[in-house]
């Protein structure tokens, strides 16, 4: 963290917050943490376009398949290497 120590945080968390504050702050934690998560999955979206051929780890065997949709947090894939259809999460795509 920039310029606050941790031991400053937990001292102002145990000796001078009142429960209200720390609930108000975990309010904005959260948020903050459920933004950089969706910032995140839209970048990784932006990789990806309908009719890349990408591949995935399944079983310890690599898979093979074309982008049919590009999903907020997945890629639904079609013509796989095993003849089935996919939903793949971004971190699994190689």
């Amino acid at each position: 963290m920039r310029g606050i120590t941790k031991e400053a945080i937990m001292d102002w968390v145990y000796y001078q917050a009142t429960e209200e504050e720390l609930l108000e702050m975990n309010k904005v934690v959260v948020y903050a943490i459920r933004a950089k998560r969706a910032y995140r999955d839209r970048r990784e979206a932006m990789k990806y376009a309908e009719g890349d051929v990408v591949s995935f780890a399944h079983k310890g065997r690599l898979m093979t398949g074309t982008v049919r949709c590009v999903n907020a947090k997945t890629l639904s894939l079609e013509n796989c290497s095993d003849g089935r259809k996919w939903r793949v999460g971004y971190g699994c795509v190689q």
